[in-house]
């Protein structure tokens, strides 16, 4: 097999009674407990033939910041030297949720409904990214990539456009679509990265286009959404069939 796979995922939600979760831009939609922890999801994959690596970090999270972004980096340059890693080779991606909290960027806009930066959440995610690459680099497993896709009809409403006077405004748009018919405006394909080792699927990378807006800005609880709850069931689906205890799924927000 051509690739050395590392794979790790850990907790990293910071329960802060109080604080206002991110994504609706509301100071109503503050944290009272959890309903689900949040998870970071990491695949660390080398090419055994031209030794290139990269790293495939997934939160669950609303929305990746640049504050998180180096103070990981710094922590990489610190405690992971050895592998020789450049920042061009760290993919940062969040799957959307807008049910966990807010505070971890350093720009105004985005703190102001939360009363301000949170170095309280910002160190729980980055401590909680740099636990999840300590657990992919205990074993690289040799592996074989594969990437699939797959298309839903258009009539199956499992996403819908949400603001249909732009989608009907492209130039590629003929006949304009009405509300009704607001679940053909969106992609409606997933991209799936699989993992398989000797074992049999050790992991997924999927990516698609709905919002995690399901829960609404009501919600009191820290949740990873419907795309958090998807990477559950994979991931105890999958290894109830296959007697594993480490495959891990990550569920990406697409076109949103």
């Amino acid at each position: 097999m051509e690739f050395l796979v590392g794979r790790g995922k850990s907790d990293i939600t910071p329960f802060i009674p109080g604080i206002v979760m991110l994504g609706y831009g509301n100071p109503k939609n503050t944290v009272i407990s959890v309903d689900t922890p949040i998870s970071v999801r990491t695949f660390w994959i080398k090419s055994q033939s031209s030794l290139k690596q990269f790293l495939f970090i997934n939160l669950e999270i609303c929305f990746i910041t640049q504050a998180l972004v180096d103070d990981v980096w710094q922590r990489i340059e610190n405690e992971f030297a050895d592998h020789k890693l450049n920042r061009s080779q760290i993919i940062f991606s969040a799957q959307h949720t807008h049910s966990a909290p807010s505070g971890y960027t350093h720009y105004t806009i985005y703190n102001t409904p939360t009363e301000g930066f949170s170095s309280a959440v910002l160190n729980t995610l980055v401590n909680g990214i740099i636990d999840s690459l300590k657990k992919a680099q205990q074993e690289f497993v040799a592996s074989e990539l594969t990437l699939k896709k797959g298309i839903i009809d258009l009539d199956v409403d499992i996403s819908y456009n949400r603001s249909l006077k732009a989608h009907n405004n492209n130039q590629e748009v003929t006949t304009s679509l009405k509300k009704e018919e607001q679940s053909q405006a969106v992609n409606k394909q997933m991209n799936i990265l699989e993992f398989k080792d000797e074992r049999g699927l050790s992991g997924v990378i999927t990516y698609f286009a709905v919002h995690c807006t399901n829960i609404l800005w009501t919600n009191h609880y820290i949740s990873p959404g419907n795309k958090g709850y998807a990477s559950i069931y994979l991931e105890e689906e999958i290894n109830k069939q296959t007697g594993r205890k480490d495959f891990i799924a990550a569920f990406n927000q697409g076109d949103a």
